[in-house]
């Protein structure tokens, strides 16, 4: 459990005059807690109390492989997952929720403590998380080294025939190889670069197309994302033109 962090959303908190904050948002769990977990339907809260009992509500399917320095209620199938929230509250005047939380949890939780306050709390957490501290800014760093590597590692791959599909493929292989993931490379030839959302699909590589890829990894939770366009073995004046163009507007606006 990071105190810092936690006593930063407990200012915040204050200020909102809380008691209770629930917190189901998994990234930012994770960025309390030191621990990530995907619940997908079941119920995953993290409550920071005015009072100090911070607790970590969980379902006894979900793995944990190492301790928490947090309290841990633990919940089955089955059982009344809300009605251990309510367990752990004293004397609850006004109950922060983040705006990630499913209605039927906060339903519920309404239902059985109808005379609460409930105040979308989000920015008490979002606030913190907004400001990078040095680890993070580390980890982000590292992040962008890591994309920037795949970047260089993939061009020898870009040859004729290969297609798109393909391409992203070796994409999510040299990221695990840097102990990252892929979230979703896309790679586009000729035509396809020009939408932006484009979906990979079993279009050849063929000399004289444009080759755009847009990727980015999560390393220890922290992600990376760039797009960067080559030309495959032959390049038009007007392109050249365009490319110009785009890169002096980049220049620019970092300047």
């Amino acid at each position: 459990m990071n105190n810092d962090r936690i006593q930063e959303i407990l200012d915040l908190m204050e200020e909102a005059r809380l008691d209770y904050f629930l917190i189901s948002d998994p990234q930012s769990i994770a960025y309390c807690t030191g621990y990530y977990n995907d619940p997908h339907e079941r119920m995953f809260v993290f409550m920071i109390s005015k009072h100090g009992n911070h607790t970590l509500f969980m379902n006894d399917l979900f793995y944990l492989d190492h301790d928490l320095d947090v309290n841990i209620v633990w919940h089955k199938d089955g059982q009344d997952a809300i009605q251990t929230i309510v367990d752990e509250m004293h004397f609850p005047g006004r109950i922060g929720i983040d705006k990630n939380w499913a209605s039927h949890f906060l339903l519920d939780l309404m239902k059985k403590l109808p005379d609460a306050k409930y105040i979308n709390a989000s920015p008490c957490v979002d606030l913190v998380r907004m400001k990078k501290d040095l680890q993070e800014q580390v980890l982000m760093i590292e992040s962008s080294k890591i994309n920037d590597a795949v970047m260089e590692e993939i061009i020898p791959f870009i040859q004729e025939g290969v297609t798109e599909k393909q391409l992203a493929k070796k994409l999510d292989e040299l990221f695990f190889n840097h102990h990252s993931t892929c979230y979703g490379a896309i790679v586009a030839f000729g035509k396809n670069a020009a939408d932006p959302h484009h979906e990979n699909d079993d279009t050849l590589l063929r000399k004289g197309d444009c080759v755009l890829i847009d990727m980015g990894c999560v390393y220890k939770g922290y992600c990376s994302d760039m797009t960067r366009t080559f030309f495959y073995e032959g390049i038009l004046e007007e392109e050249i033109k365009v490319y110009e163009i785009v890169k002096k507007a980049n220049e620019a606006a970092e300047a």
